[in-house]
């Protein structure tokens, strides 16, 4: 990992000129900030230097090119569409007959393939389309945190990328990777402008948010109210910031709101038949958190290994270094991502009894930033905690090995099982003379 990277020399002094991120020293005092030049107990700059920026910008490219090659490498793009995928495809594959969306889908990953399958691409297309589109996402997003977390922004992109669910998904038309991804951008993008940002931090918060909620209007729902609870707790002075927000999550769930009025009789009828396919119900919590943690193996069993474990206690305890010693600037969107992530992680956890192991990728996306925050924090501490670091680097890559296998394993598994049912549909087709 490029977390062992340090900043070399002292911090460089930061004028407003020639400032990247258009954010001069009075523009955040006045929307509550500090001055650049201030520092943090552990004697850290209040902001990344210029040559940090500059690095942790070179990384996301690296590791944005590095996520493109290693889903090149591990996942066939021929692969047929599974059962929610063709589902989804259906809808904008001309000449097939759309399949029934149920209660608990909405249509945005099907706007996003639409204009590869409606140009006649095939199932191929998509998959290659999604990968380079994933890839792109991912450092364009933490791209966003650079500014406030310096070379931790690189770091917390491996933390997500590097698990076995972002690879495998990045090119599945599946919707939750999207939700992840754009809810970390509008979470990201209010931090910024939290921190004195200019308003386009805002718009582009509403519409990533709005977008979200096109994916996934329950978890764009659930972002909204992390970031509202983080902004009312810790941020009161921008708690103004809510207004566009909510209305831009109004205008992404409104075209699932009048689908489902118009399929099911209304949101409540919709909401019913959602229960009762087990998309949204008071859940067994403890069963459903050892299936998650078993899900770090790729869910072939119900047993919890002990990487996986040691993986999420990293997560937590990462992040709760990162509350403890980050200084204002950082601690604004540590705590607007810690916030994220446990929420997002409850109402999988304990309110949806359906179990699949992309459902925590919104979580793992929220709980990557301050984690990696954390960690920088201890490689720039004193030696025990640098060894602590060290440590957690150097485990690193077993675990980024592990996942690899884990990819390798569960593409072969569900393409296995995939084609078999992709060949019994051909048979019938000719059968059924087309």
């Amino acid at each position: 990992m490029q977390s062992s990277q340090m900043r070399d020399g002292g911090p460089e002094p930061r004028m407003p000129p020639s400032d990247p991120t258009g954010v001069c020293s009075s523009s955040m005092a006045s929307h509550g900030g500090v001055d650049p030049q201030q520092t943090s107990g552990s004697g850290d700059p209040e902001g990344p230097s210029a040559r940090e920026r500059s690095f942790a910008r070179g990384a996301l490219i690296i590791v944005g090119a590095g996520v493109l090659i290693a889903q090149l490498a591990l996942i066939e793009a021929d692969r047929p569409p599974g059962w929610d995928e063709s589902i989804y495809l259906s809808q904008v594959t001309p000449g097939m007959d759309a399949m029934l969306l149920r209660a608990f889908r909405a249509r945005g990953i099907t706007y996003l393939v639409a204009p590869i399958t409606l140009l006649g691409g095939s199932v191929e297309h998509v998959r290659l389309f999604l990968m380079v589109l994933s890839s792109v996402a991912l450092a364009a997003t933490f791209s966003v945190t650079i500014p406030l977390v310096g070379v931790a922004a690189p770091i917390a992109a491996v933390f997500l990328a590097s698990s076995w669910l972002y690879l495998f998904n990045g090119s599945i038309v599946l919707p939750n990777l999207w939700a992840a991804i754009l809810g970390l951008a509008a979470a990201a993008l209010t931090a910024r402008r939290v921190e004195g940002g200019g308003t386009r931090f805002m718009v582009l918060a509403a519409i990533s948010l709005g977008v979200m909620a096109l994916f996934r209007p329950t978890e764009a729902t659930v972002v909204f109210a992390a970031i509202g609870l983080s902004l009312i707790l810790w941020r009161r002075a921008s708690r103004g910031l809510i207004v566009p927000l909510g209305v831009a999550l109004i205008l992404g769930v409104l075209p699932w709101l009048v689908e489902m009025s118009v399929r099911f009789g209304g949101t409540l009828r919709a909401l019913e038949v959602a229960h009762t396919e087990h998309h949204l119900s008071l859940a067994d919590a403890r069963a459903n958190l050892i299936a998650y943690l078993a899900a770090t193996d790729g869910g072939a069993s119900i047993d919890v290994p002990i990487s996986g474990a040691l993986w999420w206690a990293a997560l937590i305890v990462l992040s709760v270094v990162a509350i403890r010693r980050s200084n204002r600037s950082r601690r604004t969107v540590v705590l607007l991502c810690c916030t994220g992530a446990v929420i997002l992680a409850v109402e999988y956890v304990a309110f949806v009894t359906a179990v699949a192991p992309r459902f925590l990728l919104p979580a793992y996306g929220f709980a990557a930033i301050p984690a990696a925050v954390g960690l920088v924090s201890l490689l720039r501490s004193g030696t025990a905690a640098r060894y602590g670091g060290a440590l957690i680097v150097l485990l690193m890559i077993p675990w980024m090995v592990w996942q690899i296998r884990v990819v390798d394993r569960v593409a072969d598994r569900q393409h296995g099982s995939v084609l078999k049912f992709w060949e019994v549909g051909l048979e019938l087709r000719e059968m059924a003379d087309g």
